[in-house]
């Protein structure tokens, strides 16, 4: 469950990064700070820190999901979310970033400002996402997130009891990237190196059929 910390304080870093970015160009180092925490945990904890840490993956969770209503949304394409369009979105971005870098590499208000401007127009994207599909469609493509699904080692740490699960596929409609979550024949986790471990397919469980296999924060 995510923390009080993480539901109340990290959201507010994607909007005053883009609001505040350009006047202060210091704030733009806060992205790779995020980018790095990222990679680090997902050696170990896979897209942990997308459901539990990231300002951008919570704002778009928690607060947009307030002024937009996700009744009826659509998925994400499919070619969007294949792992072909993935890599090709992120060497586009790397070429981006490191095309920005080289004009200036050793101005630290130019290097804040690139990574602001990458925050921001990614920010854009993920809004507009979110206003056609659902709250947290941008984190199907996110750099960040191919990465993490590439270097993590976790993807099977949710758990079901078979026995008490009544297959009413709650948790796969209340799963914010969208997963299937469980076999409804099988009865059996579909495992995904795109889980988030947000756990809201766990507390949304009417039958609390779902667990993980480590002990989650509260």
């Amino acid at each position: 469950m995510k923390s009080t910390f993480a539901k109340k304080i990290l959201p507010v870093l994607a909007p005053v990064t883009i609001l505040l970015g350009w006047f202060i160009p210091v704030l733009g180092f806060i992205v790779p700070i995020v980018m790095l925490t990222a990679i680090v945990l997902s050696t170990f904890l896979g897209r942990y820190h997308c459901g539990n840490y990231c300002p951008r993956g919570l704002f778009l969770e928690n607060w947009l999901t307030k002024l937009i209503s996700q009744k009826k949304k659509k998925s994400l394409p499919q070619w969007l979310k294949s792992i072909t369009f993935r890599w090709i979105f992120f060497a586009l971005m790397i070429v981006m970033m490191t095309f920005s870098i080289a004009k200036n590499p050793t101005d630290l208000d130019h290097l804040g400002r690139v990574f602001w401007f990458m925050c921001t127009w990614t920010t854009i994207l993920g809004l507009i996402l979110a206003a056609k599909y659902k709250a947290r469609s941008w984190c199907k493509i996110c750099p960040m997130g191919t990465i993490q699904k590439s270097f993590s080692k976790s993807h099977k740490d949710l758990e079901l009891n078979p026995d008490s699960c009544k297959t009413c596929m709650l948790c796969a409609k209340k799963c914010p990237m969208d997963l299937g979550v469980i076999d409804k024949d099988k009865k059996q986790v579909i495992p995904s190196y795109d889980c988030t471990k947000c756990n809201v397919c766990v507390s949304s469980c009417p039958s609390q059929s779902l667990k993980w296999k480590y002990k989650k924060a509260a």
